[in-house]
C-alpha cells in the first residue's frame, strides 16, 4: 500500500520491514532506512566530516541489505545497525590513517607508537617525481 507521496506503507512493523527486506522487497528495506537513517548518520558524525558521515552512513546500510538474510530476530535490529556504523568508522579511521603517514616516517595524526608500521625500502628514483 502507498501512501500520498509515493512511499512505501509507514504502518509497517520493524519485523515486517525485515521480513519484507529478508525476501529482497525495496519497500521493506526503504522501511528501516527511513526509520534509522538520521540515527545512523547522526552516530557517524564523530568522524567530524558531512561528506563521510553521509557516505559512512550509505555504506552501513549497503552493508546491512547484502547480510539482512542472516539477521536473526534475537538481536535487535537497531544494534545490528549500530554494530554495522561502528565497523564502518573503524575502517573509515584505518584507511584514513594509512593516508596520513608520509614516505619520510612522520605521520600527520598524533604519533601512536602501539601501531606497527611498515614501510618499503627508499626508492630514490621517485624522490624527483614526487618533488615535481
Amino acid at each position: 500500500m502507498k501512501n500520498v507521496k509515493g512511499h512505501a506503507n509507514c504502518d509497517l512493523t520493524e519485523a515486517e520491514a525485515i521480513r519484507r527486506a529478508q525476501g529482497g522487497d525495496a519497500a521493506g528495506f526503504e522501511h528501516l532506512y527511513r526509520r534509522h537513517g538520521k540515527r545512523v548518520y547522526s552516530c557517524l558524525r564523530m568522524v567530524k566530516n558531512t561528506s563521510d558521515a553521509e557516505d559512512l552512513t550509505q555504506q552501513t546500510f549497503l552493508n546491512v541489505f547484502r547480510k539482512i538474510g542472516r539477521f536473526l530476530d534475537d538481536s535487535g535490529f537497531s544494534t545490528c545497525l549500530y554494530r554495522a556504523a561502528v565497523n564502518a568508522v573503524l575502517i573509515h579511521l584505518r584507511r584514513k590513517r594509512r593516508t596520513e603517514i608520509h614516505p619520510d616516517g612522520s605521520n600527520l595524526a598524533a604519533t601512536n607508537f602501539d601501531v606497527p608500521r611498515e614501510f618499503g625500502a627508499g626508492d630514490i628514483s621517485m624522490l624527483g617525481a614526487m618533488s615535481r
